[in-house]
């Protein structure tokens, strides 16, 4: 992967490749943006192009080959001057930081640069971060540090500060669409579904098109019937599988609310264009007589509320299950 095929990015891009160009490279960036839309693909293309052996110059900057031994290295993980540094659980501790810091007083082996990749800093640990900070602080040789993060206010504005911020932007729905349609071979409805539900990331949308994610999505959509058919026995059932998995509680959520959401789209233009779930446009048309834009709304309002909840550390199984009692007695 070049600059050049790196899609929907393009301000972040023009930002690396000037600074290639001009010789201008800043010892340290901090790439932000939402996961999945291209930071670490891009850090990884930045190296590629300091490194490349047959670099060529594109009309908006120099750009790597892609194909020469070094590129190929630095696809692999194996270029012995570029060290990735990624959580481990759920941290990044203070004994990477320290290895970095050792490292500091050596030569490039082969390369322009030493260059140290921390994805996802804010997952440091304080004494790591401050153990990095004073590295950036005091920089030693030809070194590059590419941090990257979805969350900026995890980290130290002492970190921050002695960064170039490079921001990288949600994509569109019409560019994640295109690329699922394209590599995923999935349909127009179920790419366009996936991608209303991605909140602009890639990644999330491959996650939501692969098969255990959409067998997860029907089977949520199916308890919205269950719920209001007041098939109680099952919708508790169902609601104690369901937060077995922590990690999958947001994206149930999001499901419920995606729903409802556009119950009331469509209720209030009786259009299909603006539907999240555009492959169960069927389904909507027909679930929309049950409810008026008043009880569409408090339901919306029902779940907003048991998203603060468990943000606020409430049994996820009581808060959902409380949720659909609720939205089955709205409809009483």
């Amino acid at each position: 992967m070049s600059f050049r095929n790196i899609i929907g990015q393009e301000g972040a891009i023009r930002i690396l490749q000037s600074a290639i160009r001009n010789n201008r490279l800043s010892h340290a960036y901090l790439f932000v943006g939402p996961d999945g839309v291209g930071k670490r693909l891009t850090a990884k293309t930045l190296v590629k192009a300091l490194n490349c052996q047959s670099p060529t110059f594109a009309k908006v900057g120099d750009d790597s080959c892609d194909e020469c031994r070094n590129c190929i290295r630095i696809n692999l993980s194996e270029y012995p001057d570029v060290k990735i540094v990624e959580p481990v659980g759920n941290s990044i501790k203070i004994e990477e930081m320290r290895k970095i810091r050792r490292e500091a007083s050596f030569k490039p082996l082969e390369g322009r640069k030493k260059v140290y990749i921390i994805l996802e800093a804010s997952a440091m640990t304080q004494p790591a971060a401050n153990s990095l900070l004073k590295t950036l602080e005091e920089p030693q040789g030809e070194m590059l540090f590419i941090l990257t993060t979805s969350n900026i206010h995890g980290l130290l504005p002492t970190i921050i500060s002695r960064c170039q911020l490079v921001r990288f932007k949600p994509l569109s729905t019409k560019v994640i669409a295109g690329l699922l349609i394209k590599k995923e071979g999935i349909t127009k409805d179920e790419a366009y579904m996936a991608s209303n539900l991605s909140e602009g990331s890639l990644g999330k949308a491959l996650r939501i098109a692969n098969s255990e994610k959409k067998e997860l999505r029907n089977r949520v959509i199916d308890l919205i019937a269950k719920t209001f058919l007041k098939d109680m026995e099952e919708i508790f059932q169902t609601a104690r599988e369901f937060t077995q998995d922590r990690d999958q509680i947001p994206f149930i959520l999001s499901i419920l609310s995606s729903w409802y959401r556009d119950l009331l789209v469509f209720k209030e233009s009786e259009g299909f264009a603006s539907l999240v779930n555009i492959d169960k446009k069927e389904g909507i048309a027909k679930e929309v007589e049950k409810y008026s834009k008043e009880e569409i709304e408090e339901v919306l309002s029902l779940i907003l509320r048991t998203i603060d909840y468990i943000k606020r550390n409430v049994n996820p199984q009581l808060a959902i299950e409380t949720l659909l009692l609720k939205i089955g007695e709205i409809n009483d």
